[in-house]
């Protein structure tokens, strides 16, 4: 009991002093304010969102400076990477910019090495507010040896034009097989050089200058001071041999052409063992388009077979190939085709560009210069006489040409130079200034027969001119001859003022001969020109007694004209002729019959054909056209082939129609003969003449 009391006292303590307690609690925060709860919460919302905007706000300004990093960066690859011909800029006022060459076709660069870069990820934007978004880094670019163009980055492109900017180096331009040849052949000519006998020596060359200007081989050309060249587009051009230099192999000819494409010179020192070379050229008298090969640089060697510096290749070189250009892929000469070595396979030989490039250099130095390029003359005496025995031959005071088939007669005491047989020079033994007293000049030049068939067609484009140091030039005659025909001929009067001012008179005549116009002229000074003078009578008698031709039917007006070592036996029906070559089996035959009244060439031939012997098989017609069209009075050819005594004969004929008579020229040879021997049979055709 005494514990239930003593609870129950406990308890009632502690009420009392909870409820003092309370109120003295209450006394003391009698004045504070009251907590607004809502005011609060609401206050602590609006403090969580302004938050939240400006983190949004910060989010969306390092998105925008991410993707302006990015777009840079991808700017900046776009124009060091895939830019596949940028435009140059110039790092330096003084420093020009390149000119793009219009002639190479536009391609995917192929870079010789890749630029070498160190690429920096790009970092990752973290959320957290910045004031200025952190740039991101560029890749670094090394610029490459073998670059020529300098591009700017797209950050330098904003910069003021004062500032100076880094440049970085392109690679060259490295291009297919068929891009190079589609630019490089129509730079590459066919050339033709008239070898004696009626042969033609066939060689390249290619374009270096516009203007006309082309390079090819020194033994192309050989002592030649005119050539054929054919263009890529077909076009015919007379080129003269400006310069050649037998120790370098080289030569330089100009044309009349304007506008030209040309090649360019690379560096043959760059080249590196078993790198692509193209060789373009007109193999074999190939006809049509150039001839495309292409082989790897085997070796470069030194004074092989006593030569200079040469590339050694496996591209093929055949005859005809000689002095065309040997190309690498950027497009560029970085060689000249000299030989290849016989009984060998894959040994052809060019010269390197890094010797090509100054002889020409220095030509074109000079002839812009106008110094006279003289070719290096032949040393040797042996050599002379070698050569001269084999352009020409005197007999009985008589010299012939064997390169044009023509004689003169050399008068008495006079002597001649025929060194040159395109520049024949007789004169006076007794004179001291040989060439500026008297003499005469027989002169070649070669001509387009298509265009020029008769001499009056010549003389529209062409006429005489002037002569070095020559003043006072007059004109006083110009004519045709027609008492020449069947060979056609005019002939100029002419004079002139000379060196010392010594007034001269000078006779031209020029003979139009297929593919040649032979110009033979005779000059003196006015007061020997006149027929009471002994040396005026004896350069006349001279130049009358040119003769173009090797025979000559009055009867029937036609000429014809050969090698003069032929022979001439007994013509087997009247008014026909026959000669025989005594070097090969090549026979060349003249017969004469009745047209029967046609009037048209082919209707003529067409009826006539071809009769084959009894004592032949196997014979057939070949082809058969008209010939030499733009002539007054044109020919109709027929090839023909047939067996005799087991020996395979090849032959043509050409025919002519008269007024009343039809003129068959007959040429034939053994048929593996026939390729080598086609052009005298060319020349055969083309010298053939007859008056209708």
């Amino acid at each position: 009991m005494y514990k239930k009391l003593n609870f129950k006292l406990n308890l009632r303590l502690f009420i009392l002093l909870f409820l003092f307690h309370g109120l003295v609690l209450s006394c003391s925060n009698t004045n504070a304010p009251q907590i607004d709860i809502e005011a609060t919460v609401q206050a602590r919302i609006d403090e969580e969102m302004t938050m939240q905007e400006t983190i949004a706000m910060q989010k969306a300004e390092i998105a925008k400076s991410v993707q302006a990093t990015v777009q840079a960066v991808n700017e900046e690859k776009k124009l060091f990477l895939l830019t596949p011909i940028p435009t140059p800029k110039i790092l330096d006022s003084n420093i020009k910019a390149p000119k793009p060459n219009p002639k190479f076709p536009t391609a995917t660069t192929v870079p010789s090495s890749a630029p070498a870069s160190t690429k920096t990820p790009i970092p990752v934007p973290t959320l957290i507010p910045t004031a200025t978004p952190t740039s991101t880094p560029l890749p670094d670019i090394i610029p490459t040896a073998s670059a020529t163009a300098i591009s700017k980055s797209a950050s330098e492109l904003s910069r003021e034009d004062g500032e100076t900017s880094t440049g970085y180096e392109k690679a060259k331009e490295v291009y297919s097989v068929s891009d190079v040849v589609a630019f490089a052949s129509q730079s590459v000519v066919r050339i033709e050089i008239e070898m004696g006998n009626g042969r033609i020596g066939i060689g390249s060359g290619f374009i270096v200058r516009e203007d006309g200007l082309l390079v090819t081989n020194s033994h192309v050309v050989n002592s030649n001071t005119v050539a054929m060249i054919t263009l890529s587009d077909g076009i015919k051009k007379m080129g003269q041999v400006l310069v050649t230099d037998e120790k370098s192999d080289l030569a330089l000819i100009k044309i009349d052409a304007e506008n030209l494409a040309v090649l360019e010179f690379g560096d043959s020192s760059e080249l590196l063992l078993g790198q692509e070379i193209i060789v373009i050229g007109y193999p074999k008298g190939l006809v049509g388009s150039a001839t495309i090969t292409k082989g790897l640089v085997s070796a470069i060697r030194k004074n092989l077979f006593g030569l200079n510096s040469v590339i050694q290749t496996d591209a093929a070189l055949n005859p005809g190939n000689s002095g065309g250009p040997m190309l690498d892929l950027t497009g560029k000469v970085i060689g000249v085709a000299q030989a290849k070595i016989t009984d060998s396979e894959g040994l052809n030989l060019g010269i390197p560009s890094e010797e090509v490039e100054p002889v020409i250099m220095n030509w074109l130095k000079s002839y812009d210069d106008g110094i006279i390029l003289e070719s290096e003359s032949v040393k040797n005496n042996e050599q002379i006489l070698s050569f001269e025995s084999n352009q020409g031959s005197i007999s009985d005071d008589i010299y012939t040409n064997s390169k044009y088939w023509y004689s003169i007669q050399i008068p008495d005491e006079w002597d001649i130079n025929y060194s040159n047989p395109d520049f024949v020079h007789i004169f006076p033994n007794n004179s001291s200034s040989q060439y500026e007293s008297s003499g005469l000049l027989v002169t070649s030049r070669t001509i387009d027969s298509d265009k020029y068939p008769t001499i009056e067609a010549y003389a529209r484009d062409w006429t005489v001119g002037l002569g070095a140091d020559v003043s006072s030039f007059n004109i006083e005659s110009h004519l045709v001859l027609p008492h020449l025909y069947p060979v056609q001929a005019d002939q100029y009067i002419i004079s002139y003022s000379l060196g010392r001012n010594l007034l001269k008179k000078r006779r031209d005549i020029r003979y139009l001969l297929g593919r040649h116009v032979i110009t033979v002229t005779a000059f003196a000074p006015v007061y020997n020109w006149t027929t009471s003078s002994d040396l005026f009578t004896a350069m006349i008698n001279s130049q009358n007694s040119f003769d173009p031709t090797s025979y000559t039917n009055t009867q029937y007006n036609y000429s014809v004209s050969y090698p003069s070592f032929w022979k001439t036996p007994p013509p087997e029906m009247i008014g026909g002729y026959k000669a025989t070559d005594i070097e090969s089996s090549l026979e060349l035959r003249v017969l004469i019959y009745e047209n029967e009244g046609h009037v048209f060439i082919s209707e003529y031939a067409e009826s006539k054909g071809v009769a084959f012997g009894d004592d032949t098989s196997n014979g057939k017609i070949l082809s058969k056209h008209i010939a030499y069209a733009t002539r007054n009075n044109p020919s109709y050819r027929i090839d023909y082939q047939y067996e005799y005594k087991e020996e395979l004969i090849k032959g043509a004929v050409l025919v002519t129609l008269t007024d009343s008579k039809a003129i068959w020229v007959f040429v034939k040879s053994l048929k593996k003969e026939w390729d080598e021997l086609s052009p005298i049979i060319d020349q055969l055709f083309i010298r053939f003449t007859v008056e209708n």
